[in-house]
This record gives structure tokens, C-alpha cells and sequence, in this order.
């Protein structure tokens, strides 16, 4: 499964749940998208009651097209669930080798998806009716192993996503806000929903806000859960316009009063010993069910005029909108590192390498580019991995790679190729400058130590790489090539570097 199709998938569910205008319409078009990357029985089960938790109804997908069902008086048997409700896992694998998984956000379980080999399912119904041949049941036997690592993980995102889309399905706006406030600010809402970017989702989302409700300033903070902290993102005024915000930090507190607490102070510092400021400043909460993830505040301290109750309310409508454009937009940015970054090292991994590999190809065929690649594996990484253990293996290859990512530009490609072996592609580098990075890295390496019980661990790195200055050859043979000077490196004793010029 290609991740620029996983990506895809991900960004057309969101969409339709964006504008369809019920869970059911989303759900069945998500199932369509889903049904051309895996032509599986696919099938959703969701709660049509959340007090009750009971599934009353499902979807389902397969060659025949896409229905709603209920059957089982109303309310489906518990134990079509129990492989996956036994488990803590977010899946797994029943005893009939079909893959169910938990579709839920916020730690609120919102339904299973259930997925089966089409081909399989049909053995097993003949299987059940008695009807089953000798070679069909050994079919069957040998088709249950269907879901590989990349099958499983392509599903778990998709009930990731899903989940994340079914709990933040936008609340109807109250009917004493008007259409004309909806009207109003439709466009502007289509906008910020339709694209995943979300730095351009939060200037939008600014500059909307400011030209629309004819407001002074505007200030956006996010929160950052993992730090721990509220970060200032964007802000906007009169004389500057759109800038940064920087350095301008609040610690997370239970109570969210920190980023108030700072504009009180600076609301006293303005006006002294009045009140009366606080007609002219707004300070709102972006919240998607109850998660606060950041706050909007706008105030009119230039021209002094009270923000009003109506703008206030068209207010309220363009922030809860945003919110749910902001939190799938970070949760659209999480599942593309996960696409392209390998999940040990933090470094991109091979299929983004290989991509970048053909671009540059193109940026050179056309403008005659100077590129390099250096090719590195560990010396003797199996003697490390059997006498200390994977863990031990894993800590050794993490370490590699932070001395990789210091090592490198920000627009170079450094990727972990598989095992123990890992790639750069160095944009604009020629023989010389491919040299001294491949021996930096040598020597980082060799000066490194891993702490591994009571004893340090010392390893050294061998390297290959090529130059080629404005020629192209295919991406087969600059890989083969770069591997054959690694190879070089390691029969004339390891722990050095191979470098060579390529010329087509």
C-alpha cells in the first residue's frame, strides 16, 4: 500500500464527513474509498444509541455495492464482537482470520469495523452449508493469514481517522444565531475545512476573523499537550498586519486560566483601575468536545468600540468550525510523519527516500544538478544484536541516527533503508563536500559509546556513496552503485568511507 494512497484515503473520508450531512452518508462513502485500496468485505458497526452502547445497525461493503443493514431484532448479537472486545489491543485477528478493530476517540469507543478476504468468505460459506471441496478447504486454511503488518496499519489509521471524524462531527448551530450569520460565513467555513495545511487553516481562520468583524487585533495560541504548554502561534494588528508569535509561552494548568491570567494583567496595565475594557476584548476557547486545544482572542484597544453580542456569535461559528479543522489537521500531519518517517530512527524511511530519489532525477535531467548519495551500514550489527539483544540493537540504531540528522542539511533526504542500512541523498553536494560528510559521520560513530548494562559498547560504520555532477542514470543503478562502493568499503576492512564520481 503506497502512503501517498493511504494519505489520499484519509484526506477524502475527513472531506466527506466535512460536508455529508449525516455519520451514515459519510460512513458509506468512506467504505467506497476504502473498498478500491483493499476490495474486502468491509463492514462498520456503529452505536445508534450511546447510552445503551448496543449496535443497532451496520454498513456494509463488498463487490455488490454498499447498504445499510439491521437485523437481529433491532440489536446485533454480542458475540459476533468478542474477539475484539476481549482484547486491550485496538484489534484483532478472529478465529476465522478476519480482522476487527475498535473505531473510537477520546477514550470513547464508537464502533468496530470488521474486515474479510472476499474470496475466503465465500469458501466459508459453502464450508458451512456442507458444500465445501478438499481443495477449496485448503484454500480456505491457507487464505486465513490475509492481513500482513502494512494491511493491519493501513485499517488501524483508517479507524483512527474515522473515529476522530465521528466525535467531532460539528454541533447544529442554534437556530437564534440566523442564516444570515451561517450564510455569512459559509464560504469562509468551506475554506478552512477543505484543506489540511494548517498553517494556512490558522491565517485563514486570523484574517477572516479580523476583516469580517472589523476587530483591531487578533492573537492565536495553541496547545501543545506534550510539552505541556500553551505556545503563541499567530497574531495580527493594524501596523504589522499577519506575524509570528514568538517566545511567548503559558504552562498547561487544570483550570486553563494561564493565557487569561497573562490578559488580565495586561488589560490592568492599559486601563488601571477600570473595567470598562472589557467590552472591548474576547477571549475563546478552541474547543472540539470539550478538549481545549487553543484560544482565539480579539480586541478593539485602537478604536475603542464595544465588540457586540452579534459579533461575538458569528464569532463562536467560525471558531467551532476551525477547531475541527485544526485538530484534523494535526492529526492529518501525525499520520503523514507516520507514512513517511521510519517509526525507530525518526528518520524519513525507504519508499519517501526512493520518491525524493526520482524528483531530484527529474530536477537534474532538466537543470543538470550536482546530487550525491552515501550508503552506510553497521559493522558487525548482528554480533551486536545476538549477544546484547534486539533492545541493545534498537538503542544502537536510534543513536546512528540522531548522528545522521545532526550531520545533514535540512534539505537533505536521510533515511533508514532497512536493517541496519541507511541512505542520504545530498541535494547540491558535490565529490568533495560527499566526502567530508561521509567521514564526519564515520567519526561520529567510531568516537560514539553505547551504555549497555555495566559495560560501554564501541562500533564503528561503513560507507559508500556517489557523485554525480548534472549526469542522470536510473535510480536502479545509482542505489546499486552507492551499494557496490559500500560493499568496497567493507572488503578492504570496514570502518571507512568510498566515495567515487559517476559519470553516465
Amino acid at each position: 500500500m503506497n502512503g501517498d494512497r493511504l494519505l489520499n484515503t484519509i484526506n477524502g473520508i475527513i472531506t466527506c464527513f466535512n460536508y455529508s450531512n449525516t455519520d451514515s452518508a459519510a460512513i458509506k462513502e468512506s467504505l467506497r474509498m476504502i473498498y478500491n485500496d483493499f476490495p474486502f468485505i468491509v463492514l462498520v458497526y456503529y452505536f445508534s444509541d450511546d447510552h445503551s452502547r448496543a449496535f443497532r445497525s451496520f454498513i456494509r461493503m463488498d463487490r455488490f455495492g454498499i447498504r445499510e443493514m439491521s437485523y437481529y431484532g433491532g440489536q446485533l448479537p454480542d458475540h459476533l464482537f468478542r474477539d475484539i472486545q476481549s482484547t486491550e489491543s485496538s484489534y484483532a485477528i478472529g478465529d476465522d482470520g478476519n480482522l476487527w478493530l475498535k473505531v473510537s476517540a477520546k477514550n470513547r469507543e464508537l464502533g468496530i469495523m470488521h474486515a474479510a478476504n472476499e474470496e475466503v468468505e465465500d469458501i466459508a460459506y459453502l464450508q458451512r452449508r456442507d458444500e465445501i471441496s478438499e481443495s477449496d478447504r485448503l484454500q480456505l486454511e491457507s487464505g486465513k493469514i490475509v492481513f500482513d503488518d502494512e494491511t493491519i496499519n493501513y485499517f488501524s489509521q483508517i479507524c483512527r481517522i474515522l473515529g476522530t471524524c465521528l466525535a467531532n462531527r460539528s454541533v447544529p448551530v442554534e437556530a437564534d444565531r440566523g442564516s444570515q450569520t451561517v450564510t455569512r460565513f459559509s464560504s469562509i467555513i468551506s475554506e478552512i475545512i477543505g484543506t489540511f495545511d494548517i498553517d494556512r487553516i490558522l491565517s485563514l481562520l486570523i484574517m477572516h476573523a479580523v476583516k469580517l468583524l472589523s476587530i483591531d487585533r487578533a492573537r492565536l495560541y495553541l496547545v501543545d499537550a506534550g510539552e505541556g504548554v500553551i505556545r503563541g502561534t499567530l497574531r495580527y494588528e493594524l501596523l504589522s498586519g499577519l506575524t509570528g508569535i514568538e517566545n511567548q509561552e503559558f504552562p498547561l494548568m487544570k483550570e486553563d486560566n494561564s493565557v487569561l491570567n497573562f490578559f488580565q494583567a495586561e488589560l490592568d496595565a492599559v486601563f488601571p483601575g477600570t473595567s470598562l475594557y472589557r467590552d472591548l476584548i474576547r477571549v475563546t476557547q478552541l474547543k472540539v468536545k470539550q478538549k481545549i486545544i487553543g484560544f482565539f482572542i480579539v480586541d478593539n484597544f485602537v478604536c475603542r468600540q464595544p465588540i457586540s453580542e452579534s459579533d461575538s456569535q458569528s464569532l463562536d461559528v467560525l471558531l467551532q468550525q476551525a477547531s475541527v479543522a485544526i485538530e484534523n489537521a494535526q492529526l492529518y500531519g501525525e499520520i503523514e510523519v507516520l507514512a513517511t518517517r521510519d517509526s525507530l530512527t525518526g528518520l524519513f524511511n525507504s519508499r519517501y527516500f526512493n520518491s525524493q530519489l526520482e524528483l531530484q532525477l527529474k530536477k537534474t535531467e532538466r537543470y543538470g544538478d550536482t546530487f550525491s548519495v552515501l550508503m552506510m551500514d553497521v559493522d558487525f550489527f548482528k554480533n551486536y544484536n545476538d549477544a546484547y539483544g534486539h533492545q541493545t540493537g534498537d538503542m544502537i540504531l536510534q543513536e546512528i541516527g540522531k548522528i545522521i540528522s545532526k550531520a545533514v542539511r535540512e534539505t537533505d533526504v536521510a533515511a533508514r533503508y532497512g536493517g541496519d542500512e541507511f541512505i542520504l541523498l545530498l541535494l547540491d553536494a558535490d565529490f568533495k563536500k560527499n566526502g567530508v560528510i561521509a567521514e564526519r559521520i564515520r567519526q561520529a560513530v567510531e568516537s560514539m559509546s553505547i551504555v549497555n548494562d555495566d559495560s560501554n559498547l564501541y562500533l564503528t560504520i561503513s560507507i559508500g556513496g556517489i557523485t554525480l555532477n548534472g549526469d542522470t542514470i536510473p535510480s536502479e543503478q545509482i542505489i546499486e552503485q552507492a551499494d557496490k562502493c559500500l560493499y568496497e568499503a567493507k572488503k578492504n576492512g570496514r570502518n571507512r568511507c568510498v566515495v567515487k564520481k559517476i559519470v553516465a
